[in-house]
Formats: C-alpha cells, sequence, structure tokens
C-alpha cells in the first residue's frame, strides 16, 4: 500500500515544483498540502472502499483549486496554468471516473462527476459521463432531458439533443409523456434560436432555400406533436403541449391547432373546461368556443378580432369580454358562465373542481365585491347537488352560513342532510351532534339528563370507536354543567366496553377528583380501578401527583403505586424508572442505586439505553436550571436549547386559481386577512381530518407532572429524535476556470426535467450501514480513554493476534480466558494444592503445577435433592471462600490440631535438644569450664 501512495505522491511533484517556483504557495504550506495528500491517499487506496473518502477528496482538491484562483489574482501571475491547474483537473476527474464504475447505483456520484466536469468547462467529458450514465440509469426520464438541455445551452448543439430525445430516450421510454413534451419544446427552441439568427442578419445554412420558410413557420414541431398525439392520445399530453406552445409568440397558430384538437378529441373532459374559462378571460376564446359550439381555428391574434367581429352569440354574459382581457368582477363573471356550461356537459363529476376553483378564486377576491358573487354562487351550486357533495363540501357550507346572521337553523339542516348522505363520515357526525347539543340544551344540562336525551346520545356513539367514539363523550360531557351529573357520566363512560374510551374516560375521572376530592376519594377510585384493564401509565402518575400533593399523604402508599406501575410499565417506559428514581430520592435517598441496577435490567435494550440518555440530559438539565438566576433568559433558554419533540404543523394549500383575478395582487387589512386566514384555516384542518379521522392526542410524557412536583422546576422527559438527512450533495458551481461559459442567445424557455422524485439508493442505506459498523456513534464512545491507531502494520498486526491468543486456553478448553487473580482466589487455589492434607480419608492425585494456575474457571456446586440431609450444607454454615469455610469447620480444625501436635510430638523425640516438657534441654559445661569457674 505504501508502495503505490509514495508513487501516486511522486507523480505530483512537478506541479508542487511549479506552484513553489511561482510562489502561489509557501514552503510551509507545500509541506501541509503533501500531508493532507498522502492522508487522502492512504484513505482512497485501501482495499474496502468508501465513497466518503473520495467526496473528501475531491472537496479538498476544490478547495486548494479556489485558493489557487485567488492567489493568481492577487499576484497577478497566470502562467503555468495547464502544469497547475490542469494537472489538477485531470487527476480529480480520474477519481470521479473511478467513482462513477465503483458506486454505478447512486445518482450522487454521477452528479458530483459531471458537476466537476462543467465547472472546469470540460464539456466533451460531460457528454462522456452522460452516455456512460443512461447504461445504468436508463430508466430515468430525467436524466436523458438534462443530457439535451446540455447540448442546447451550452454547447448549443440542437442535432444531439435531437439525437438523444429522438434515439436514445425512446428505446426505454417509448410512450413517455415528459419525453414527447420536451421534444417539442427543443423544436420550438430551435425554431427560435433561427428567428433570432435571421433578425440579426446572420445566414442559415444548415438548412435548405426550399424548406427554410416551412422550418421558420414550426413545421418540424407541428410533426412532432401530430406524431405524439397520434402514438399517445392523452388529453395531459394536448395540454402540456399547448401551455409549452402558449410559451412561444410565434407557435400560436400551432397552440390554436393544438386547442381544436383538444376539443374534437376530448369535447367533455374537466381540464377543457377550465382552459375555456381561462382563454375567455384572457380574451382569446371565440363565441362559438365559449358556448361549446367547437374551436374557430385563428391565425394571429388581429385576424381573430377581424374574422369574429361581425359574428352573433346567444351568450350575453360572454360576448362582451371575447375580444379583450376584463378586470376582476367580469373575469369571475365569465368563469362561472362557462363553469356552469362544463357542468352541464360533464356532469356530476365536474361539480368537485369548480367547487374548488371556486374556493381559489374566493381567497383571492376576499372583503371584495367578487366575494358576494362566489359566495351566492356556492349556495346554488349546494342545493341543487346535494347527493353529489363531498363531506369537505358540506363543511364549507356551513362555515360560510354561520357568517351570515340568523342561518343557525339553516346550518342544523344541512348538517342534517350531510349525516344522511355520508353516515360514515365520524367528523361530520360529530358536527351534526354538537348543533343537537346546542339547540336542544342551548344553557348546558344543569340536572340528570332526560331518557330520551340519553337514547339519542347512544344512538348516534353507538356505532362510534376507539377515538371517535372518546370525541363524541367528551362533546356530551362537555354540555353537562351539574357536577354530579357530569360524574355519573364519566363514571359510566369507565365502564364501557371500548378500551380506548374507558382509558381516557378514568384518567378524566381522576384528575377531576384530584382538583376536587380529598386523598381518600382518590385512593379509592385507584383501588376499584388499578387492577382491571385497560390501564395506562397517566393513570398511575395521576395516583403519584396525588399522593405527592394533597394532605395527609403517604409515601409508602405512592411508592406502592410505583410498584404497580412497574408491572405494567417496566420494561418499555424509561421515564416511568427516571420518576420513581426521583421520588426516592425525595422520600428517603435510600435503595436509588438499587432502582438503577433494576431498571437496567428490567428495560429491554433499546430503552435501556434511551434510559441512560434521559438520565445525562435531566441531569443536566437541573443543574444548568439551578444555576440560572433570571427568569426570562431561563424561558428562553428552555426554549432554544433544550427541544423535546416537535409538532409540526401542516401548511395550507398554496395552490393558483385557474383564473388569474388580479396579476398585480392587492393588500387586505388586518383584520381581513386575519378572518381570511381563519376560515381558511378551519376548512384545511377540516380537510385534513376528513383524511386522518379523529387521534387521541398524546402528551409528550405521561410522568412530567410528577417529575415537576419532585424536583420544582418543569422537567421534560422526551428527547427529541434525530432524523439524520441525505447528506449534502458536492455544488462545484463556483469552482474555477468559469470564463469560458459564454451563452449564444437568450431562450424564452428551457427544457425541464419534471419533478420526479427519484430515491437516491446512495444516501439513507449507506448511511443506515455506517450507523450499524461505526464505533464512535454510539454513547460509550464517550467512556474510552485511548483510540485504536488508524493503520496497522502486518508486524505489529501478528504482534497483537498473538497477544490475544495468550489471553485464552485454546480451542481445546473452550477458549477459557484468564480472570483477574484476586487475594481471595490465590488463598483458595492454595487451599486447592493443599487438599490432602485436609481430608485423611479421601486420597487425591498429586498436584500437576508446582505454581498457581493462570486459567481456570470458578463454577458453583448444585446440591442433590437426594441428598438433602446426608451431604447438604447448611446455608448457616455456607460461607464466601473455601478458606473461610475451612476455618468456621470444627471436625477440620480439630483433625489440623491434632495432625499439628502430632508432628510437634515427633520432632520433639527425634530432636535430643528437647526435653519431655517442651523445653530446650541446657547445654552440659565441659570440664575445662567447671574447673575454671
Amino acid at each position: 500500500m505504501a508502495e503505490f501512495v509514495e508513487s501516486n505522491i511522486q507523480a505530483t511533484v512537478p506541479e508542487v515544483e511549479e506552484i513553489e517556483r511561482i510562489g502561489l504557495l509557501n514552503k510551509k504550506e507545500i509541506k501541509a498540502l503533501i500531508e493532507k495528500r498522502r492522508e487522502h491517499e492512504y484513505r482512497i487506496i485501501r482495499m474496502t472502499k468508501s465513497k466518503t473518502d473520495y467526496i473528501n477528496y475531491i472537496n479538498y482538491e476544490k478547495k486548494l483549486l479556489d485558493l489557487l484562483k485567488i492567489r493568481r489574482k492577487k499576484m497577478r501571475m497566470f502562467e503555468k496554468f495547464k502544469e497547475i491547474e490542469g494537472a489538477i483537473y485531470l487527476r480529480v476527474m480520474k477519481r470521479c471516473r473511478f467513482m462513477t464504475r465503483c458506486w454505478q447505483s447512486h445518482l450522487d456520484t454521477w452528479a458530483l462527476r459531471i458537476n466537476f466536469a462543467r465547472a472546469i468547462n470540460w464539456k466533451a467529458e460531460v457528454s462522456i459521463a452522460y452516455a456512460e450514465q443512461i447504461r445504468y440509469h436508463g430508466q430515468l426520464e430525467s436524466v436523458y432531458i438534462d443530457w439535451a438541455k446540455f447540448e442546447v445551452e451550452e454547447r448549443d448543439n440542437f442535432d444531439a439533443a435531437r439525437k438523444i430525445l429522438l434515439s436514445k430516450a425512446p428505446l426505454y421510454h417509448k410512450n413517455s409523456r415528459l419525453i414527447k413534451r420536451e421534444l417539442f419544446r427543443l423544436e420550438l427552441l430551435y425554431v427560435e434560436s433561427l428567428k433570432i439568427r435571421k433578425s440579426e442578419g446572420k445566414a442559415i445554412t444548415e438548412i435548405i432555400e426550399e424548406s427554410r420558410e416551412k422550418v421558420l413557420n414550426c413545421e418540424i414541431p407541428r410533426a412532432v406533436y401530430r406524431d405524439a398525439v397520434k402514438t399517445m392520445p392523452d388529453q395531459q399530453l394536448y395540454l402540456e403541449l399547448y401551455r409549452v406552445a402558449d410559451k412561444f409568440p410565434f407557435a400560436h397558430d400551432l397552440r390554436e391547432e393544438i386547442y381544436k384538437d383538444l376539443t374534437e378529441a376530448f369535447p367533455n373532459s374537466e381540464s377543457l373546461w377550465l382552459l375555456k374559462a381561462q382563454r375567455a378571460v384572457m380574451g382569446m376564446e371565440s363565441k362559438e368556443t365559449a358556448n361549446g359550439d367547437g374551436c374557430k381555428k385563428t391565425k394571429d391574434t388581429k385576424n381573430e378580432e377581424d374574422s369574429d367581429s361581425d359574428l352573433d352569440s346567444d351568450d350575453s354574459e360572454i360576448e362582451p369580454y371575447m375580444k379583450n382581457p376584463v378586470i376582476a368582477v367580469d373575469k369571475v363573471k365569465v368563469a362561472i358562465a362557462i363553469y356552469d356550461q362544463g357542468l352541464d356537459a360533464v356532469g356530476p363529476s365536474f361539480l368537485a373542481t369548480y367547487i374548488e376553483e371556486l374556493m381559489l378564486m374566493l381567497r383571492d377576491g376576499w372583503s371584495t365585491q367578487i366575494m358576494d358573487i362566489i359566495i351566492q354562487k356556492l349556495y346554488k351550486l349546494f342545493e341543487s347537488n346535494q347527493k353529489s357533495l363531498l363531506p369537505e363540501h358540506f363543511v364549507i357550507w356551513v362555515h360560510l352560513l354561520e357568517r351570515e346572521e340568523n342561518s343557525s337553523e339553516l346550518a342544523d339542516e344541512v348538517l342534517k342532510t350531510a349525516v344522511e348522505v355520508h353516515p360514515s363520515c365520524p367528523p361530520l357526525c360529530v358536527e351534526y351532534y354538537k348543533s343537537l347539543l346546542k339547540n336542544e340544551i342551548p344553557c348546558g344540562i344543569k340536572e340528570i339528563p332526560k331518557k330520551k336525551l340519553m337514547e339519542k346520545f347512544k344512538k348516534v356513539a353507538k356505532s362510534a370507536k376507539g377515538a371517535y367514539a372518546v370525541k363524541m363523550w367528551e362533546e356530551f360531557i362537555s354540555s353537562i354543567r351539574h357536577n354530579k351529573t357530569k360524574m355519573a357520566q364519566i363514571l359510566e363512560g369507565c365502564e364501557q366496553n371500548d378500551d380506548t374510551v374507558s382509558r381516557v374516560m378514568r384518567i378524566r375521572y381522576l384528575e377531576w377528583l384530584n382538583c376536587h376530592k380529598p386523598i381518600r376519594k382518590v385512593r379509592l377510585a385507584y383501588q376499584y380501578f388499578h387492577k382491571k384493564p385497560p390501564i395506562s401509565g397517566r393513570f398511575f402518575a395521576l395516583m403519584i401527583k396525588g399522593e405527592l400533593t394533597k394532605k395527609l399523604s403517604d409515601l409508602s402508599l405512592a411508592r406502592g403505586v410505583f410498584e404497580d406501575a412497574a408491572i405494567f410499565l417496566g420494561k418499555t417506559h424509561p421515564d416511568f424508572w427516571l420518576a420513581y428514581i426521583y421520588f426516592e430520592k425525595f422520600a428517603t435517598g435510600l435503595n436509588v442505586g438499587a432502582l438503577y441496577t433494576r431498571a437496567e435490567k428490567e428495560l429491554e435494550a433499546q430503552h435501556a439505553e434511551t434510559f441512560r440518555e434521559l438520565d445525562a440530559f435531566v441531569k443536566a438539565y437541573i443543574n444548568q436550571k439551578s444555576s440560572e438566576k433570571n427568569v426570562a433568559d431561563e424561558n428562553e433558554e428552555s426554549e432554544t436549547v433544550w427541544v423535546t419533540e416537535e409538532q409540526t404543523e401542516e401548511p395550507e394549500e398554496c395552490k393558483d386559481a385557474n383564473v388569474c383575478l388580479f396579476p398585480d395582487g392587492y393588500m387586505l387589512t388586518y383584520t381581513y386577512d386575519q378572518e381570511r386566514k381563519t376560515f381558511f384555516k378551519v376548512l384545511h384542518d377540516m380537510k385534513t381530518l376528513f383524511k386522518t379521522g379523529y387521534k387521541i392526542k398524546k402528551i409528550a410524557s405521561d410522568w412530567e407532572d410528577v417529575m415537576e412536583e419532585l424536583v420544582g422546576m418543569p422537567v421534560p422527559l422526551s428527547i427529541k429524535k434525530v432524523n439524520l438527512k441525505n447528506s449534502p450533495s458536492v455544488d462545484f458551481s463556483d469552482a474555477t476556470n468559469n470564463q469560458n461559459k459564454k451563452k449564444t442567445y437568450q431562450l424564452s424557455d428551457q427544457l425541464d426535467p419534471g419533478k420526479e422524485k427519484v430515491a437516491v439508493k446512495s444516501a439513507q442505506g449507506e448511511l443506515d450501514t455506517i450507523l450499524k459498523k461505526s464505533s464512535t456513534l454510539k454513547p460509550e464512545f464517550m467512556q474510552k480513554t485511548e483510540l485504536a491507531p488508524y493503520f496497522v502494520s502486518n508486524r505489529k498486526a501478528r504482534a497483537m493476534r498473538r497477544k490475544e491468543r495468550k489471553k485464552n486456553k485454546g480451542k481445546g478448553w473452550s477458549d477459557m480466558k484468564a480472570p483477574e487473580m484476586t487475594e481471595e482466589l490465590k488463598q483458595d487455589l492454595e487451599i486447592l494444592q493443599m487438599r490432602p492434607v485436609l481430608d485423611p480419608k479421601r486420597p487425591f492425585k498429586n498436584k500437576d503445577l508446582k505454581v498457581l494456575p493462570k486459567y481456570f474457571q470458578m463454577g458453583k456446586i448444585q446440591d442433590s435433592p437426594a441428598e438433602f440431609y446426608s451431604s447438604r450444607i447448611p446455608k448457616k454454615n455456607r460461607k464466601r471462600t473455601m478458606a473461610e469455610e475451612i476455618l468456621n469447620d470444627e471436625e477440620a480444625l480439630s483433625y489440623q490440631k491434632r495432625k499439628y501436635t502430632e508432628i510437634v510430638t515427633k520432632k520433639q523425640r527425634l530432636d535430643p535438644r528437647w526435653n519431655a516438657d517442651g523445653e530446650k534441654k541446657k547445654k552440659k559445661k565441659s570440664k575445662k569450664v567447671q574447673e575454671a569457674n
């Protein structure tokens, strides 16, 4: 590997020498450049290739090119460009080519190669890259269109673009509407370029003189159009080709031809009538087409005015606006007249489109004279087509009636009709039920409701289930003003068979008890419900909150509630364990460590990881809040730093109306603007509700209230989930040497690859693989004191493997590892070596090792149930180690004492220096000494 790296570094020496000779970089920068390149080379030359390493290498070279460009401009030194930048271009391009061949299915690698080639103005390389890309991504229409767009805009090569869309794209996309549309646009762009050249006085030599006039009169786009609609007679294709031709002023004759063919092929289509209204408002529609009698072909706008000026019309509303643009009020009248004709021609299927267009015009013309015209038209449509209306249309009808005075009865009738037409639509049923309660009980229920009213309620709520049923119960209970009656209905809801209703009603009941009743009542309710499913974490949290806040509270009972909750929530709720731990800190301060151990043991692996992160988060949060003094700064910091789960609202629809009433726009006052936003926001929410249905609102965590009581401050117990998005693509648009990029002419339109959403295989799939294999993107990484080296030589790797082999006994001993030698283990091993002297009645082999063993395992002897009374050691006699057992064994001690006495006595008999009493004998004095004395 090192030889290849040094060889690649050696190849860059000439350019580095030129950089140093010219003075673009100093010696220190040159040294850093070489070291950085060597580091990148080692990364990209590995056997296991990583796309990230190549992207980092290319980004580094791109920054180097930017630096050289700045230095050249500053020093006004522009020589040796080919030897320096040219060499860098070639080397980076080789890396890009390798990436596209190694990761062929990744679209971002192809985009990186193409963008870099365009940045350095290597146009031939861009064409080669596109040609290679369609081998692997021929199923993507956007690739062909991007390639053709590049050939037209940057190389001015219409023949190459035409070959791409005519010859290469149909191989994969024979009947593609997008390809046919862009081919039609391409031919119109070609005609436009010819007209520009002719106006500038330039010769058009590529077309023979006999065909030049036909080409300039759009005969080629007309042929493309006819072939497209012949092979693919699609209504949407007609409309797209019409809109493309409308953008070119010289192609209006072709546009009218397309419109005529569209009216003949699809005379009763919804989109055709929308187009008719648009043309009539813009002064393009003839009287015959406005009445639905066909389309009169026109050659020019002026010719249209002359040819149709003497014709009569039966439609008095549309006739004054045929040839000239009209004001906003007249635009609405014209559009409504044409939409009415379309509704008669198409039928009820056009009704939804009609109402949608009217609502878009209502949004644009709010608080103007247009508003009254549109509302009155909507009322007529609603009344005459009640059975064909969608649920959202009934909602629009009701909200429009609510804006008027003395229309509540009519709104109730509309809701009743809506429920009859759509009996299985929960939001409509809820709205109708609210109106029933409001009409029959205008001041609310102040006493026990009558049996007739209860039957009505049960009849409406009988088919309701889940969150829909909860909504019905809540609407009924909210209408009750009498507390006893309200509690009676909540208790009845607690006993419902629907688990969702029962769970929510129990929570509501416990919340009311906590607010209005003593703790004794709360305990009785908890004792009655806590063993009856369904149970939620919020139910236990409310009970504990009551024990913490009420008078005569009992912490031992609260601990019992925690233990009951652990049965239901112990495996999957880390926030519950955190609340339990802080409760013990608040109560006694004991058993906190045991609770940490218990939580780690009972929680599942994924939730245990969340528990550790949440614990660290809460500690840091509490420490920060306790150190802050300013309350205002505290609130701001909690909003900006400690982010919990986000709740994003869907934006309102911003679709433009088919008929533009005010091209320049108009200003509304603040009051009218807020009124319009509120009205359409309610309609948008109801439309979303029709799609999703009712859902139970989930609190971020059920135990936040308990934590607030224990800690004394609000503590969020939900960590925001971070979704890693795709890595940003590399952009070389501002890279080097863009001075040669020129546009020969300004086009009226450009090729458009559409708004396709192509799933890029590279980003998320590779990211998930990295996250699974990574050792750094994990919490335990921060606990390490040292990291493994990035590169390990072969010699060191062999030494490391040899060292690993020494850590266990080998495969023959099941890879037995060497445990840590402690003082207790050492004593037990020494006792085992001396075991022959422990029991005289049991023979043992001689010890096979003169030293203590290195590899061993400790086990526990399982007593046999058949020898319960004969050979079992009672628990009170069992000790922690073998040494302690021997020291507490009377028989063993008496045997050892007896043996010790025998050894001492025997030694005394053999040694003449000791007498029978165990005392040392006195030495006799010699005769000479006695005589001397």
